[in-house]
C-alpha cells in the first residue's frame, strides 16, 4: 500500500516529477531571504528564458526599486529603457506562457468538481448528479434527484 508521500508525490505537478533535478530550495541559498541574482540565473539556465529576458523581468516586474538602466540611462545589459522594457515583455511572454502550461497540466489531473447543488445550494461532496455545462438538470445534490444513496447497497 502507498504511503501518503508516495501518493502526494503522484499527484503533485512539479518540475522534479518530470524530471527536473533542481528544487527551489537547491536555487536560493536563503530561503527567507532569496536574491534577485538567484532567480535571474535559475530562470536562464532554465532554457526557456535567455540571461537578459531573465534580467529584464525580474528588474522590471519582480524588483521593486529602479535599475540602473532607468536611472542612468543604460547598464551593462541594456543601452536604454526601451530594450529594457522589450526584453522584460518577452519574458513576461515566456513566464505566462510557462504557467498557463502547469495550470492545463493541473486543470486536466485535478478538475474542479462542482461545489454545490443548482437547488438548494447545499455543498456537494463528491457525489452529484448531472454536469455543470451540459443540459438540465445542472448539477443537483442526492436529495434533490431523489437519489437513495443506500439503495445500491
Amino acid at each position: 500500500m502507498p504511503t501518503d508521500e508516495e501518493i502526494k508525490a503522484r499527484i503533485e505537478t512539479n518540475s522534479t516529477r518530470y524530471g527536473h533535478g533542481k528544487t527551489p530550495q537547491d536555487v536560493f541559498e536563503d530561503q527567507l531571504r532569496p536574491q534577485a541574482y538567484e532567480l535571474i540565473d535559475a530562470l536562464a539556465a532554465s532554457e526557456h528564458l535567455s540571461k537578459k529576458e531573465a534580467i529584464a523581468f525580474v528588474q522590471h516586474h519582480l524588483v521593486s526599486t529602479p535599475t540602473r538602466v532607468e536611472l542612468e540611462g543604460e547598464s551593462e545589459e541594456f543601452d536604454n529603457p526601451a530594450e529594457l522594457k522589450s526584453y522584460a515583455l518577452q519574458g513576461k511572454h515566456k513566464v505566462a506562457q510557462a504557467i498557463w502550461i502547469y495550470e492545463l497540466i493541473d486543470a486536466y489531473r485535478h478538475p474542479k468538481p462542482p461545489e454545490e447543488c443548482r437547488e438548494c445550494g447545499k455543498s456537494i461532496g463528491n457525489t452529484w448528479i448531472g454536469h455543470p455545462d451540459k443540459g438540465e438538470p445542472g448539477v443537483l445534490c442526492e436529495d434533490c434527484a431523489g437519489i437513495d444513496p443506500h439503495s445500491g447497497l
